[in-house]
């Protein structure tokens, strides 16, 4: 299994509240996707000094990246970050199969690197199983998660998971927990839903 560095990414909230502003409260709030995108590349230097979330965001925001229903589109913003960014982005359907090629055509998956990591971390294994050897998930939970009153689903980012404890970076401040129980999160978490995880642009080897 690729290696990432011995302390995994420290993850700076960024809030879709804060987003308001700029992007208008409709927007903002179904922002979750590429908010949590933001965040991950935030944490391994993967954006430019001076691009704010508010500007991320803008710039995914194409026909593109949305459903027909306009909900953003897992596999395509993962595209769209891929080339922008110049980064690895692992994306799949948490009840998904193991079809490397239909992956490749919807857009999970592109390069052979994220290939390698999707067999090697991510399938056949659970979201519990991928945060415990190091990697920080983007993954979809089932609507009014941390109490928020929200009734869509929505995406969080689990940045570590404990016997005792998951510590999530959610970025809605609504919720205003960190810290969740490992059962709160198995059952919080959408079984149609999707998982996505950036790799740093340079992997140290242990």
């Amino acid at each position: 299994m690729e290696q990432l560095s011995p302390t995994p990414p420290q993850l700076k909230q960024v809030t879709l509240q804060s987003l308001f502003e700029e992007l208008g409260e409709y927007d903002a709030m179904r922002s979750c996707t590429p908010t949590s995108f933001y965040m991950l590349l935030q944490a391994i230097d993967g954006l430019p000094d001076s691009q704010s979330a508010a500007d991320f965001v803008r710039g995914l925001n194409t026909d593109e990246a949305h459903t027909t229903d306009h909900n953003w589109s897992r596999p395509a913003l993962s595209a769209a970050i891929r080339e922008a960014y110049d980064v690895a982005v692992v994306s799949w359907q948490l009840n998904g199969g193991t079809n490397i090629e239909a992956m490749q055509k919807a857009g999970y998956l592109e390069t052979d690197q994220e290939v390698e990591v999707f067999n090697d971390a991510v399938s056949g294994r659970s979201v519990e199983d991928v945060v415990r050897a190091g990697y920080p998930v983007m993954v979809t939970m089932q609507p009014n998660f941390g109490d928020t009153g929200s009734q869509s689903v929505h995406s969080v980012i689990i940045e570590a998971w404990h016997d005792a404890a998951v510590t999530v970076v959610d970025s809605d401040a609504r919720n205003t927990s960190t810290q969740f129980s490992p059962d709160e999160i198995r059952q919080s978490i959408s079984p149609q839903g999707a998982g996505t995880i950036v790799l740093p642009k340079h992997p140290q080897q242990n």
